[in-house]
């Protein structure tokens, strides 16, 4: 008897363990979406995954979610108007928690070419921190900067450089 009561004693010990454990985990996934969340609110950077995994990423071809966000001359700062849009991104990827984003940083062509990677890539970033600020979790979410690289539209005027100055948005299948 005293065998039962000891392997008794040891399994709801090693039960209790293992729930206390799983707890923490959770928790600490929990709270480290949260840090990422004010981080983001700050304009704080949030560390990229380490690897886009084996994801294909394919245009979004919902006209009603996902349209390309656009900036300012010389500017990664997200314009009002485009709020809502990332609104709608933002709870059309809560609702899909298997669905990763790729955004895509684009710049106009003028400026050197390793000015407009990095203010393609800032421009991302931004976006990226705008979505995570509104609940979006950061592993999700991957940039990439093609700076004056993939033009939207090949006009040489401000009509044409304010189309190239934009976020575009790719998902996984």
């Amino acid at each position: 008897m005293k065998f039962f009561r000891l392997s008794t004693f040891s399994f709801l010990a090693f039960l209790l363990a293992t729930s206390l454990l799983a707890s923490g985990c959770a928790g600490k996934k929990k709270n480290k979406k949260k840090q990422d969340q004010l981080a983001a609110l700050r304009g704080d950077d949030i560390p990229l995954s380490s690897e886009l995994e084996d994801w294909q990423f394919v245009e979004a071809n919902d006209p009603l979610v996902f349209n390309d966000v656009y900036f300012q001359y010389n500017s990664s700062i997200i314009r009002e108007d485009a709020r809502p849009q990332l609104e709608r991104i933002a709870e059309w990827l809560k609702d899909r928690r298997n669905v990763a984003l790729m955004i895509e940083g684009h710049c106009d062509e003028r400026g050197s070419k390793e000015y407009n990677l990095a203010l393609g890539e800032q421009r991302a970033l931004s976006v990226r921190r705008y979505l995570t600020g509104l609940g979006v979790d950061a592993e999700r979410v991957y940039t990439v900067s093609y700076g004056e690289e993939k033009p939207l539209s090949d006009l040489h005027d401000d009509e044409g450089w304010s189309e190239n100055r934009r976020a575009h948005f790719l998902i996984t299948r």
